[in-house]
């Protein structure tokens, strides 16, 4: 059975939040809620009644990085079908790699609406850490799966990431 979260822990402030990263992926949710969690950090979680919304974008940067390395795993199969296992593995590590990740979420200036309490720091340029920014897109994806459907998380991933690298960087050892 599905659990919708109520709409009751959307504030006017977090509205705005929302609105500027469904524009920035190209995806409109059904269901608010999940976008809000998937967009705010442990340190500004919150559990105010049963109703509200409940806790942090951990759960959805799970399910978030396992749709996404199925998604670019397909996409090479489809691309090369003939291609090498191991090489198939470097080009999608490169794809869901935390640096990658976290350009695209620089890209739509996922720092801007990232829920953040404050004991987390932004750096000079009011970023927030690499490692944040690409939580926050696998969260934001794993969303859009729960809220759409793999096809809606396939678009959305195109809009956030892009292309597939066409070529691979070296790297020193098999990518698994």
């Amino acid at each position: 059975m599905e659990k919708v979260f109520s709409v009751t822990g959307i504030v006017p402030a977090d509205e705005k939040r929302l609105v500027k990263v469904e524009e920035s992926i190209g995806y409109k949710f059904k269901h608010l809620p999940f976008l809000l969690k998937a967009i705010t950090h442990r340190s500004d979680a919150r559990d105010d009644t049963a109703d509200s919304f409940l806790g942090n974008y951990e759960n959805l940067e799970f399910l978030g990085d396992a749709v996404l390395s199925l998604v670019a795993a397909e996409a090479l199969i489809r691309i090369d079908p003939k291609e090498d296992e191991g090489l198939l593995s470097q080009k999608r590590s490169q794809y869901v790699s935390k640096d990658f990740l976290a350009d695209a979420g620089r890209r739509i200036d996922l720092s801007a609406v990232i829920k953040v309490g404050n004991d987390v720091k932004k750096d000079k340029d009011k970023q927030l850490p690499a490692s944040i920014i690409a939580d926050v897109v696998e969260s934001i994806i794993g969303a859009v799966y729960l809220d759409g459907d793999l096809n809606a998380a396939k678009r959305v991933i195109h809009n956030i990431l892009g292309e597939l690298p066409s070529e691979t960087k070296e790297v020193g050892q098999d990518a698994k």
